[in-house]
């Protein structure tokens, strides 16, 4: 090991005495040291960074799930329906649905379907059917 070191750094650590080699020692350790503090330092600013990322990314996605209307925060939610006897998509619109979220209940009943995977043509509800509806509100929960 001492001729590897002396061809690397040109310094012949045979020729060294006690107290110069406890020197060199110490310094080698020291320089160790360093380099084991800058590796966590950067590991540390990596992890960070990525933390970041994903929190940004987070708050990116949640931004989206409501819309601004004249300085009012709208978000949106989806609560369970149980259908109950004579109710209609359309009446079930007419619950949840606001005009400033969808073009017409039409658009509205579509999403229903969508979200309950319910093809049109089976869209004849039957009472104690089990739906997932959407819906927005202002309050935060």
């Amino acid at each position: 090991m001492n001729a590897v070191y002396q061809m690397n750094h040109g310094v012949s650590v045979s020729r060294m005495s006690d107290s110069e080699y406890r020197y060199f020692c110490a310094r080698r350790s020291e320089a160790i040291r360093r380099m084991q503090i800058r590796r966590m330092c950067v590991l540390a600013l990596a992890a960070f960074l990525l933390i970041f990322g994903i929190a940004v990314s987070l708050r990116t996605i949640r931004s989206q799930a409501h819309t601004e209307t004249s300085d009012q925060i709208w978000y949106r939610y989806s609560t369970i329906h149980t259908v109950r006897a004579g109710e209609d998509l359309m009446s079930i619109a007419d619950l949840y649905m606001d005009d400033q979220h969808y073009a017409s209940p039409e658009s509205y009943c579509r999403e229903v379907l969508s979200m309950n995977r319910i093809y049109e043509e089976d869209a004849d509800l039957k009472a104690g059917t089990v739906l997932l509806v959407p819906y927005y509100s202002t309050e935060r929960k």
